[in-house]
């Protein structure tokens, strides 16, 4: 009885390191994306590409973005409806926020090509 009861505590104890680790990892590779670029367009023409990785502030005429800890936000904005600010911080590959009355985009994209494409459409 005593060795099931040891056998169980070593599958609970595998199990818990198992995801802890695996929890590492995908906050490795998946949260944190080296060479990360924020591709900012305004009324459809290219404005700037700035890295994720470094802290700056991006003066538009009627948009504040900001670059802070490896994400990007809009910080202020004059459209009567603030629906880029509400947009929250961006990060992942493919996320973008906009400003429709403005014509500004953002979008976060990887520096490295991908050879795949990691989503099927």
């Amino acid at each position: 009885m005593q060795r099931l009861l040891l056998f169980r505590r070593d599958i609970i104890t595998a199990a818990v390191l198992v995801t802890i680790i695996a929890a590492a990892l995908v906050w490795f590779f998946a949260v944190r994306s080296p060479g990360a670029v924020l591709e900012v367009s305004v009324d459809g023409v290219l404005y700037g590409s700035y890295p994720l990785d470094t802290d700056i502030e991006i003066e538009l005429s009627h948009n504040t973005l900001f670059i802070r800890d490896g994400y990007a936000y809009m910080e202020d904005a004059d459209c009567p409806d603030k629906l880029c600010i509400k947009q929250g911080r961006i990060h992942y590959d493919g996320q973008s926020i906009v400003c429709l009355p403005n014509k500004v985009t953002a979008i976060v994209r990887k520096g490295e090509s991908q050879g795949v494409d990691d989503v099927a459409r």
